[in-house]
């Protein structure tokens, strides 16, 4: 059904979505003994006794079939032991009893998941989001729907919908990121990785974000820096960006997150990568010697020797240009 305009709706963009919400019907009130005996179940669903769980509230159904919240936990049970043809009956029980209810629909959003009804799943995420706009799970279920069905702009107004209600979480903030650079909006991926990072400044993923978004970006100089402290915490990711610093003619960056690499524990550096940088810094020094510039010179062997100390050659150059300057310094010391 398609909402009126005058109706609430959650927007998306270009999602060709709108479900109403379902009429809310009020819930048959337990009682105490029977609200009792389902925590009994949900403690036991928690533990793993998915067994035990179930001839609770297969009892409880004997003495009442007519409650939405029995058949949304034997539901719950039935998909956990992946049967979904089972869990689906007794979900859409559920909402036959409880047409406001929720949790069903929450299931049944997994259920069409894992059966790869991606439409479907979006379809009853949205729904949801209509109905509870401001309930985080419901919001969170339906952006991880999204990006399962690679529809990264509409997950998109679901993170920043859950960052708008819990400011303080980045973790909305990274999945708006990844969203961003999965559907190639680099500069607004980049966004959200700094607006994390000025809360965690050594975030993980939010350092990965960056250093994608800034490869993408060919901003090379700041994918240098970027890449340098994510080697220091995830040394196999900063690695990633090494070679593109190599082929835009940033070899003495690719070296320092080599050697950040190294010493944070990435011992597995490709031989052939490696020998092929030490070269590519060893033919710069050449040419920076041949027009006369000994800091570049000077730069390019220290590189080398970053991710190779024992090169004997580089060290040979290195004090061949800096000795000159030592004595200098030491003269005017005198």
């Amino acid at each position: 059904a398609v909402l009126a305009a005058e109706e609430p709706l959650f927007a998306l963009p270009d999602s060709g979505i709108a479900i109403a919400p379902q009429p809310r019907q009020q819930a048959p009130t337990l009682s105490a003994d029977v609200q009792a005996t389902i925590a009994d179940a949900k403690r036991r669903i928690a533990e793993g006794d998915l067994d035990e769980a179930e001839v609770i509230l297969r009892g409880l159904m004997l003495e009442d079939n007519g409650s939405a919240v029995l058949h949304t936990m034997i539901g719950s049970i039935a998909f956990q032991r992946g049967d979904t043809s089972s869990a689906a009956a007794e979900l859409q029980q559920a909402i036959q009893l409880d047409p406001s209810a929720i949790e069903p629909r929450l299931i049944l959003v997994r259920i069409a998941l894992r059966m790869g009804k991606l439409s479907e799943a979006c379809s009853i995420a949205v729904g949801l989001a209509t109905q509870a706009p401001d309930n985080l799970r419901v919001l969170m279920v339906a952006a991880k729907a999204m990006m399962k069905a690679k529809r990264f702009n509409e997950a998109t107004v679901f993170w920043r919908r859950v960052a708008c209600l819990r400011p303080e979480l980045t973790l909305p903030v990274i999945e708006e990121g990844r969203c961003q650079l999965k559907s190639r909006n680099y500069e607004a991926a980049l966004a959200a990785a700094d607006r994390v990072l000025a809360q965690e400044p050594h975030e993980p993923t939010a350092l990965v974000i960056k250093s994608e978004s800034l490869q993408r970006l060919k901003r090379m100089s700041e994918l240098a820096d970027v890449s340098i402290k994510l080697a220091a915490i995830d040394p196999a990711a900063a690695m990633a960006a090494v070679p593109a610093l190599i082929s835009t003619f940033h070899p003495e960056e690719a070296a320092k997150v080599i050697a950040v690499a190294q010493r944070s524990g990435e011992g597995h550096i490709e031989t052939v990568m490696k020998a092929g940088l030490v070269r590519t810094l060893e033919s710069r020094a050449k040419v920076a010697d041949e027009r006369g510039d000994k800091r570049a010179s000077a730069a390019a062997w220290k590189a080398v020797l970053l991710i190779e100390p024992e090169n004997q050659r580089a060290a040979a150059r290195l004090r061949r240009l800096v000795n000159p300057f030592v004595a200098k310094a030491r003269a005017h010391a005198e």
